[in-house]
């Protein structure tokens, strides 16, 4: 139960991070610098635009980790409720 009262707090949190304004904006910021850094590499730099292309899929997989923590404690939350609901 203390576990499930974590995941519950970690889904909470998450979601929090990702309806955050400021997160957001760091988000977007951050792929736009990236893709800007990629636009100006020169044709001999293929292993740079390898490493910024990289950098700019990790962050929706960043993102998606954040969901999953959501989901989670959303499951948890619902187990919960179901137990509680058997029980009265």
């Amino acid at each position: 139960m203390v576990d499930d009262r974590k995941d519950i707090e970690r889904g909470r949190i998450a979601q929090d991070i990702l309806d955050n304004e400021i997160f957001q904006d760091a988000m977007i910021m951050l792929e736009e610098q990236y893709k800007n850094l990629w636009a100006i590499t020169k044709q001999d730099q293929q292993e740079e635009r390898e490493r910024l292309w990289i950098a700019m899929k990790l962050i929706p997989e960043f993102e998606r980790q954040l969901r999953i923590v959501v989901e989670n404690g959303t499951i948890k939350k619902n187990q919960i409720v179901k137990i509680k609901q058997n029980i009265a």
